[in-house]
């Protein structure tokens, strides 16, 4: 029982001090970049994937806002193209993150230079948040991301 809780002890210094190296204030370097993405989008895919309903709704209704299609097309395309959508969301979330899973360790070498990756998933970076789009120091929040409209 003593080295299981010494063990689950020593687990838990060496987690706070990684999370300290991780979030502590380092020196100006815009190699940080790349790490900051590769968290973001680990984190957030998930959760992404979890309101794609949702994502998917709003963006349709944005979507039919604009068409300037007839009122039977609008009414024959709404449940397809909301299935459409939601498929498409899930699948953007997931490659989401795999994008963040495959950035995370060059963002960790890139930590200590100048240098930058570009995104291996732009869509993520340069989507339109249609919940929740908040940029912090650590990681961007970007929620619920209509992939459809990604500037390319």
């Amino acid at each position: 029982m003593a080295a299981t809780s010494s063990r689950s002890a020593r687990r838990l210094v060496a987690g706070a001090v990684l999370a300290s190296f991780l979030l502590a204030p380092t020196p100006a370097l815009a190699g940080a970049e790349t790490l900051k993405r590769s968290f973001g989008n680990i984190v957030q895919a998930p959760i992404d994937a979890v309101l794609s309903p949702i994502t998917a709704g709003m963006v349709q209704y944005k979507n039919m806002a604009n068409i300037e299609d007839s009122r039977g097309v609008r009414w024959f395309y709404a449940v397809p193209a909301y299935f459409w959508l939601l498929a498409l969301t899930v699948g953007a979330s997931v490659l989401r993150l795999l994008a963040g899973g495959l950035e995370f360790l060059p963002g960790l070498v890139l930590l200590f230079t100048s240098a930058e990756m570009d995104p291996l998933f732009a869509p993520s970076e340069g989507g339109e948040a249609v919940i929740w789009d908040y940029p912090t120091t650590v990681m961007d929040f970007k929620l619920g991301i209509d992939y459809t409209a990604a500037p390319f």
